[in-house]
């Protein structure tokens, strides 16, 4: 297979080149494939990512901003009552079930199902009483609200000559 030819306003580093061309991330995603199918049959754990046994990760970004921490979580195709939202100090917990599967013969088959599941620490308190949550899209966003003992406060320091 011939590389293809680019312009200069359109890099070799696209992610079409890197998946078509680059044998490292063909084996990357390769064993992450193997690793993924093969763990659960051996009970074997991973603990990278907030996994637990027998579960896929959520992918999730947080994001941290004046007053509130931000967090957006992979969702697809999973309904409101399917997910379950727990705070408990300052430890995050998601779960979520996704288990429908159409009927007929699968020629390629590369959405996971099962049990879903994200535990992290957040990296300040958050005022639980006032945490919005919505699902749209297939993303979750949690609103997390600061507890004012950690908002960023801007002091102004004076600074004296000797």
């Amino acid at each position: 297979m011939d590389k293809p030819t680019t312009s200069p306003e359109k890099p070799e580093e696209s992610f079409a080149h890197r998946v078509l061309y680059d044998p490292f991330q063909r084996l990357h995603d390769e064993l992450d494939r193997i690793i993924h199918d093969y763990a659960p049959k051996v009970n074997a754990t991973f603990s990278w990512h907030g996994r637990s046994p027998g579960k896929h990760s959520v992918p999730v970004n947080l994001v941290e901003h004046d007053d509130v921490f931000e967090l957006l979580a992979d969702v697809p195709g999973v309904s409101l009552d399917a997910v379950d939202v727990r705070l408990s100090n300052r430890s995050l917990v998601l779960c979520y079930s996704r288990n429908a599967l159409p009927d007929g013969e699968f020629h390629l088959h590369e959405w996971e199902t099962g049990d879903f599941y994200r535990s992290l620490e957040l990296p300040g308190e958050v005022d639980a009483s006032k945490i919005v949550a919505t699902l749209k899209d297939g993303v979750l966003r949690l609103l997390l609200p600061k507890s004012k003992n950690v908002r960023k406060r801007e002091h102004v320091i004076k600074v004296c000559g000797e």
